[in-house]
């Protein structure tokens, strides 16, 4: 392997650590649930368990973007297609369960209770 070759290998692994770990913090509510670092809260409801977000990078139509959804899957949650429903998406993750609504410009994300 040559020296250009080390060189775009190594900024690939840069760019992997900076999209998985640096692009994310954890949510106020759920330490182990990622939000990305572009997405302003504008809503946080302790009591049930559910924020809101302004993000640019979500719609009604086209929902929730692939590269968020490969970086719930790397922080261990797994979606769960046979319970979505429209707008509304479902993560899983052990025995907790969060829904995000997709809106234009904006998420919420609920924490459920089991």
């Amino acid at each position: 392997m040559n020296k250009l070759h080390r060189k775009f290998l190594l900024l690939f692994v840069f760019l992997i650590v900076i999209i998985f770990f640096i692009a994310h913090k954890p949510s106020k509510l759920h330490k182990g649930f990622p939000i990305p670092l572009t997405a302003i809260q504008s809503k946080i409801d302790y009591k049930h368990q559910y924020a809101v977000y302004k993000w640019k990078m979500t719609s009604e139509i086209h929902g929730l973007p692939n590269s968020y959804k490969l970086i719930l899957k790397f922080w261990g949650w797994n979606e769960v297609k046979e319970e979505a429903d429209g707008i509304r998406e479902v993560f899983t993750k052990n025995a907790e369960i969060v829904h995000i609504v997709s809106l234009n410009d904006k998420i919420e994300i609920h924490f459920i209770n089991n």
